[in-house]
């Protein structure tokens, strides 16, 4: 199963809210630009060049939080 399937699966089906921030160029805005067409409950956002300096994973559901940091 595709990530973009899921995905909308779990905004859809689910409720789920997901936001996607990536680090992106003018060939990644153009994927996103297509996935955003398929999945429109997701919230895909591009980071500008100068914000990439550190990469950061948070999940939430009701009871737990995962948090997990890389810097470059």
């Amino acid at each position: 199963m595709g990530l973009l399937k899921l995905l909308k699966e779990a905004t859809e089906q689910r409720h789920v809210q997901v936001r996607l921030l990536i680090p992106g160029d003018k060939q990644i805005k153009d994927t996103i630009y297509q996935a955003a067409k398929l999945c429109p409950l997701v919230d895909f956002r591009v980071a500008e060049e100068n914000m990439q300096t550190r990469i950061t994973i948070v999940l939430v559901d009701k009871k737990r939080l995962y948090d997990c940091r890389i810097k470059k």
